[in-house]
């Protein structure tokens, strides 16, 4: 897995909410300009499954046990765990004429997603349990983005393009219940996607209670990436 994640400490019972209003997107179309990629490298487009949300992480290591709600570039809002299980919420696009409510409860080693698209009326998606997950767990907001990929056919065959892709969510309306008193928000690269952000173009920003996060990688059940959308 590989995600820029947004956390603090959870304790065993507790929720995460979050709404998500913007959703968007940068990719490398062309050969990687070296470590650090200069703005200029990266076009706008968002990949079908770029991806941010909310999730609770049994610890801020690469491969540690999650349940998480997300928005996705292509594919609607999803409750995904422990890279394997993948089910569907909302289906659409975010933006902030259409934002998503996302939910994660914590009951012990069970955690539950929900969604909404006002933030009144909630949906249960799925839930997941999450054998083994420690009494203090790491809860919080994260983005990420698989590589961008384009196969062209010419004469005598086909070539392909693999790219580093990024993500960036925005996020408010974000409530913590059960978090460790006196904590703060911490950002981390978790499982950092190589050399070519170097943290420069990756974080994340806190303004009054909006987030902005930005992120690149995956942390899922493997999907390819198609592309940037429309």
């Amino acid at each position: 897995d590989s995600l820029y994640f947004v956390h603090r400490p959870l304790a065993s019972h507790g929720s995460i909410t979050a709404r998500i209003s913007g959703l968007t997107g940068r990719y490398v179309s062309g050969p990687a300009a070296g470590p650090g990629l200069p703005g200029g490298g990266l076009q706008p487009g968002i990949q079908p499954w770029s991806k941010a949300g909310i999730i609770i992480k049994a610890g801020t290591r690469q491969g540690s046990a999650y349940a998480a709600m997300m928005v996705t570039g292509g594919h609607g809002v999803r409750f995904q765990y422990n890279y394997a299980q993948d089910l569907p919420g909302l289906p659409g696009t975010v933006s902030a004429a259409s934002p998503r409510w996302l939910r994660l409860t914590r009951s012990g080693d069970l955690i539950t997603g929900y969604d909404s698209a006002d933030g009144r009326h909630w949906t249960r998606v799925g839930a997941a349990r999450l054998a083994g997950l420690p009494t203090t767990a790491q809860a919080g907001l994260f983005a990420t983005s698989p590589p961008y990929m384009k196969v062209t056919s010419g004469f005598g065959g086909s070539n392909g393009l693999v790219g580093p892709s990024l993500a960036t969510g925005v996020f408010d309306h974000i409530g913590l219940s059960g978090g460790q008193p006196g904590s703060r928000w911490a950002g981390q690269d978790t499982g950092a996607d190589g050399p070519v952000y170097s943290g420069r173009q990756i974080g994340f920003r806190q303004a009054g209670g909006r987030f902005t996060v930005t992120g690149s990688g995956d942390i899922a059940p493997v999907v390819p990436g198609t592309g940037p959308g429309p």
